[in-house]
Order: structure tokens, then sequence, then C-alpha cells
């Protein structure tokens, strides 16, 4: 499970520009009997099956997904080469105390937005609240959630791209445009500045629940995509999230609720050059009128 794309940024063999992902891999001991497996394979069959799909035979085409398998397989021989025994699985994976699917409704319209409120259902009444998202563009109603949560006593910490580095156009001059609204939810904010963009979908809720899939913190996601989310009850892996959250954070400039910044320890401020900011003071006035389509 995770949130990446089918193209080379994402499934690539990352000679060069890539995005930065988690992925999540459930392994049960008895092969098809998990209740997150069996959603999973009830979840596919049903947008499969939707009057809208169309079957398309891609062999050859598209991509050449072929050919980039091909490449993997002569950078990452160990990859294929190797069979991993049960008790390898073991030693690769942590023991949970329960996972579940969570997905939003598949008809290709507007939706509830089934995935979103039961992630805000499950940072009321949590204390310290990480969550990564490449971008945001929330809607009023995402706002007021993310301010009840903060109301309620929760610290959120939410890592997204630095504008300089963010590689969705309208995702960071939506952010340009409504930074004074995201302060006044009362979440922090850490600017990540690295040397790849993050396309990260993840919450680390309190000490023992995470929530990882394709869900991005924006309307798009929440009211029309057909999202998935994993929720994971795993103090382990929670810790893990945020243990690998940290040198992002130390690599982003933090934005308090009250408007003030401060550089992380190893931030690293870099200039865009001149054109693409010309672009986006541009771009700035021109989509608000329609960021509720972006």
């Amino acid at each position: 499970m995770g949130g990446r794309n089918t193209d080379n940024r994402f499934l690539g063999y990352y000679k060069e520009s890539y995005n930065e992902d988690r992925d999540l891999l459930v392994y049960g001991e008895k092969p098809g009997q998990g209740s997150s497996f069996q959603a999973l394979e009830a979840y596919f069959h049903e947008i499969w099956n939707q009057p809208c799909c169309k079957e398309f035979d891609a062999k050859g085409g598209i991509g050449g997904l072929e050919q980039c398998c091909e490449r993997v397989k002569e950078r990452y021989p160990e990859a294929f080469d190797r069979i991993y025994s049960k008790e390898d699985w073991e030693k690769a994976t942590m023991e949970t105390r329960g996972i579940e699917l969570w997905t939003n409704p598949t008809e290709p319209e507007n939706k509830e937005p089934v995935v979103w409120e039961r992630m805000i259902a499950a940072m009321e009444g949590e204390e310290d609240i990480l969550v990564q998202t490449p971008y945001m563009i929330c809607s009023r109603k995402m706002y007021e959630d993310l301010r009840s949560v903060c109301e309620k006593g929760a610290r959120v910490d939410i890592v997204i791209n630095a504008v300089e580095s963010g590689t969705n156009p309208f995702g960071c001059i939506d952010y340009l445009n409504q930074k004074k609204k995201i302060c006044q939810t009362g979440v922090h904010i850490y600017e990540y500045l690295g040397d790849q963009a993050q396309h990260t979908k993840s919450l680390a809720v309190g000490e023992e629940l995470s929530i990882i899939g394709s869900c991005n913190f924006d309307m798009r996601s929440v009211y029309l995509n057909t999202e998935m989310m994993l929720a994971v009850d795993c103090p382990e892996l929670n810790a893990s999230i945020r243990e690998q959250a940290r040198p992002l954070k130390e690599k982003s400039r933090h934005m308090s609720p009250d408007g003030r910044t401060e550089d992380g320890q190893n931030y690293e401020p870099r200039e865009q050059d001149m054109a693409k900011r010309a672009v986006y003071a541009l771009l700035r006035i021109v989509i608000s009128p329609f960021r509720h389509v972006l």
C-alpha cells in the first residue's frame, strides 16, 4: 500500500529525479485470510466492475513498463533472485494488533469524505499527531476540522514540500495564497526542502496508530478521488514513522501557528529562478477563483 503513481518518478530506476514515497507491506501467515486483504480485494473488484471502466491493452505500450521492469532487474538482481522464506518475512515486518482498510466511495462523482472523516475522528482526543503530505489544498470544512483537532489540545505537525522543491505547481501556489488560513487552524507546518520532493501520505496518531496510503490533504483526494488508507495499530510502526520524519523536519522551515518561522538545523535555503517566481506570481492571481477544482 502506498501513494505512488505509475511513472518513472515513482516506479522508475531512480538515476535522475524521483519523488520520495512510503510503502507499506502487509504480510499474513495465512494467505488470503487477513481482513484488510479481503477488504482490498473487494474494493478492487468494486472499482473494476464500475460501468465507466474499460479494459485497455497496455502490452508494449504506455511508458514501456516491461522495459522499465527489465532495467530494475538489472540494477537490483537480489530483489528478484532470492526466494524469501516465512522467517525472512517475519524478520522484515512488525507484529500488529490490527489493520483496517479505509476507502472513499468508488462512484465516479463527488463523494462523501469518508476517509477524511475517519482520519479526523482518529486524531480527535490525541495529543501528538504527525502528518506527511506533498501539499495542502483545503476546503473551509477541512480547515474547520483541523482547527477543531488543535483546539482540543493536539499538537499537529504537518510536513509538506517547500515551494522551492514542490513538484505540484498548483499545490505550491495555493499554499502561498493560503498560508494565513493554515496558520489559523493551529497546526505547525514544516516546509521540507530536500534533494527530492516527498510524495508521502501518512499520519502517526498518538503513539500507536499509523495511517498510510494515497490520500493527500487536498480537496480532490477528500471529495473526488477513490483514495484508500491503511490504519495500523502498531506502536513500533508509529515510532518508526516518527523517526523517519525527524531528518525531514531538520531540513525544513518551521512555521508556528502564530506565523513565526524557524529554520531547522540542516535547512539550506534555495532560491527560485526568476522565471518560476514570475509564473507563480501570475498564477496566484489567476487560480484564486478556481482553487476548488485543483
